[in-house]
């Protein structure tokens, strides 16, 4: 039984919040480089999160079709508070990025439950849906597969997982020249105090409709700042 004190929603509220400084930050408050640290907090914990939805969903394509759903339904409005405009495919929300994870790790798993499920075979499989997120140019791109995948595949030795998820993020801080992204393994503390418990249970939808709505907020927010409202 796993010991801690933060269940999944507990874990999902910090990463909402976190989550949401950090485009604030981005958006409205460039200056302020420190809600850019405090940001990478958010995405791990979605990532985490994710792997854990694999186990425990009741049914893998509903939840990759929701996360696929509103991957389309949170385009325009990141594409207005990033891009400032409608419509932009220089790079694509973070939605996308964990539907590619999703069906990385689902196929991960297929192919090692197969009778001579070989891991190496099950390992490379994932490859393919990190090239995806690299021609996508979504959000973290094949990164942010790869810290999906480290969850899953370790998930059974998660100290082992942490350490693998931090050896990916220092080779994208150290590499690609996102060196705040180092700010990311202040949440590996939070993620071994998880204890494996639903928390309070909310309706699921209202943590997925929460991204395209902070973001067209703060677009308005940002339009009402230099007067375009």
């Amino acid at each position: 039984m796993k010991k801690g004190c933060l269940s999944s929603f507990s874990l999902k509220l910090i990463a909402i919040v976190t989550m949401t400084i950090d485009h604030v930050g981005y958006v409205l408050l460039p200056r302020y480089f420190f809600l850019r640290g405090i940001g990478r907090l958010a995405f791990p914990i979605f990532c985490f999160l994710l792997s854990e939805g694999l186990s425990y969903t009741k049914s893998r394509p509903k939840y990759l079709l929701r996360l696929s759903v509103f991957a389309i339904l949170a385009e325009v409005p990141f594409d207005l508070a990033f891009n400032r405009a409608w419509f932009d495919v220089s790079d694509q929300n973070v939605f996308f990025t964990l539907a590619l994870s999703f069906g990385a790790i689902w196929c991960y798993d297929t192919l090692r439950r197969l009778p001579d499920g070989n891991f190496w075979i099950a390992f490379l499989s994932i490859f393919p849906f990190c090239a995806a997120a690299e021609l996508l140019r979504t959000d973290y791109g094949m990164w942010g597969v790869l810290f999906v995948a480290a969850f899953w595949v370790l998930r059974e030795k998660p100290v082992f997982a942490m350490l693998a998820f931090a050896a990916v993020n220092i080779v994208l801080s150290l590499f690609d020249s996102h060196i705040v992204q180092m700010y990311a393994l202040c949440a590996i503390p939070l993620l071994l105090l998880y204890n494996g418990k639903k928390g309070f249970v909310s309706n699921k939808y209202v943590f997925y409709a929460y991204y395209p709505f902070h973001l067209l907020v703060i677009h308005l927010i940002e339009c009402w700042k230099y007067g375009l409202l």
